[in-house]
């Protein structure tokens, strides 16, 4: 790696500065060499630093986008789910009275058929009753 200097000269013009003060004003650093070299290396990491924080300003801008349609997305569906779970809501309401409503009649049906079934026993042994009365009176029909 070569290493190319530059000097710079700064000259103060002591015409117009009394003379017992020249010793004051003289430059303290006489020569100032600057290594371009290494300013030219400082340019590029510079520039490949600049393109960097281009890329990821970009990638920001790009990912805050991404996240706002992403929220946009999520409230949409936190919506949607707010709706569902309203109506589900509802349909649990109307099935839980409409199984209440089937138990009832249910019952009722039971009741019912109990009677129906006490109605058919009490008739059978009426019939019954009613076809020995008929057999003793044919008997006693048939005796005379």
């Amino acid at each position: 790696m070569s290493v190319a200097f530059t000097r710079l000269w700064a000259s103060i013009d002591l015409t117009y500065l009394p003379k017992k003060y020249h010793t004051y004003v003289g430059p303290s650093v006489r020569r100032v060499y600057l290594d371009t070299a290494r300013q030219a290396d400082l340019q590029r990491q510079l520039a490949s630093a600049q393109q960097m924080i281009t890329k990821l300003e970009q990638d920001k801008k790009a990912l805050v986008q991404s996240s706002e349609q992403d929220r946009a997305v999520a409230k949409a569906q936190a919506s949607e789910a707010t709706v569902a779970r309203k109506a589900n809501k509802h349909l649990l309401r109307q099935l839980l009275e409409k199984t209440e409503e089937h138990a009832l009649a249910n019952r009722k049906h039971q009741q019912a058929l109990d009677a129906l079934r006490a109605d058919r026993t009490r008739w059978k042994g009426q019939y019954e009753s009613s076809q020995e009365n008929c057999a003793e009176q044919r008997q006693k029909y048939n005796d005379e």
